[in-house]
């Protein structure tokens, strides 16, 4: 196991290259890549994490390629003047056909019909 001990003030938010701390903000599953194109040496260009191959994101968050992804978390909102607040919603993405499941849970009787798409 590897143990990584920063040292008093250390903020990986001002991270400015790889070597300064901007590899601590990469997934486990990225690389860190810092950014040569700045012109003054006296300043970093800044870094870029980018997921490896087999997997995909932002380089901070990396998941795997061709397997579907299960999304879940709560919604607020209205339809047709109908409220509902912290109701449970449940996705399955499958990012390469471009698919996405979602169900909401215990809406109000009065919408549950309305939501259903062909009702």
């Amino acid at each position: 196991m590897n143990v990584i001990i920063f040292s008093s003030g250390f903020d990986p938010e001002n991270a400015d290259s790889c070597s300064s701390g901007g590899a601590t903000l990469c997934h486990s599953r990225a690389r860190c890549t810092d950014d040569t194109s700045s012109s003054s040496s006296s300043s970093s260009g800044g870094f870029c994490c980018a997921c490896h191959a087999g997997f995909y994101g932002d380089g901070r968050t990396c998941l795997p390629s061709g397997r579907p992804q299960r999304v879940g978390g709560k919604v607020s909102g209205s339809v047709n003047s109908v409220s509902f607040r912290d109701q449970d919603l449940y996705s399955y993405v499958v990012p390469e056909d471009g698919r996405i499941y979602t169900a909401l849970s215990r809406v109000p009787p009065a919408i549950g019909t309305e939501m259903q798409v062909g009702a």
